[in-house]
């Protein structure tokens, strides 16, 4: 590895650890690429401070199906990892398709369910949309999603606020089997936070 490509990564993980401590997160996971069958990843992130009120921890999970297939899913905890009275909790289900493969790009498209478990609140529909990876080498490459958010209800599948969120991280491997990602994720209302995970490959 050359000096500037250790400078870089330095910089990187130094700022991955600022985001990971001292910013409200939220788990940065969507990528266009599938994982290999019978591959397991766990995404984690978690939100340490008390005084971040919005920020959630997060396990997200994708397991390879085979022929560019992926079944993945979070569970996640609203609010400080300490504070676990009168905490909010939702779970999301879905399957990742990875239809599009070149040197450089991946492109893929999911469809899920989320649900907010103790809220009165109709479940979301989380997807279709792009998702994307360009792959940068040396163990790096930019990854995000811009999909649909919906609704579910009894009358139909309506858009939730402006109807998608978008999302754009930088990934790098620090080391085989382990991965550290931060970027920026925008809700369906419009707001942009930073986000962090540290991904384990197994």
């Amino acid at each position: 590895m050359n000096s500037t490509l250790r400078a870089s990564t330095a910089i990187f993980l130094v700022f991955g650890c600022f985001l990971a401590f001292a910013l409200p997160a939220q788990a940065l996971f969507d990528t266009g690429t599938a994982l290999e069958k019978g591959k397991f990843e766990l995404d984690v992130c978690v939100n340490p401070f008390s005084s971040i009120t919005y920020g959630q921890s997060w396990l997200f999970y994708h397991y390879g199906l085979g022929n560019k297939w992926e079944i993945h899913g979070y569970t996640s905890k609203w609010g400080a990892i300490t504070n676990w009275d009168n905490s909010i909790y939702e779970g999301y289900i879905g399957f990742l398709k990875q239809w599009g493969e070149w040197e450089y790009l991946d492109l893929a498209t999911c469809l899920g369910v989320r649900k907010v478990v103790n809220m009165n609140t109709d479940p979301s529909l989380i997807g279709p949309g792009i998702l994307y990876t360009i792959k940068m080498g040396e163990g790096w490459r930019v990854a995000g999603h811009l999909q649909f958010i919906g609704d579910i209800s009894t009358s139909g599948i309506r858009p939730l606020n402006n109807g998608y969120t978008a999302e754009l991280g930088i990934y790098k491997m620090i080391r085989d089997g382990l991965e550290l990602a931060v970027g920026g994720f925008m809700n369906s209302t419009g707001e942009t936070r930073p986000i962090y995970t540290v991904n384990f490959y197994f």
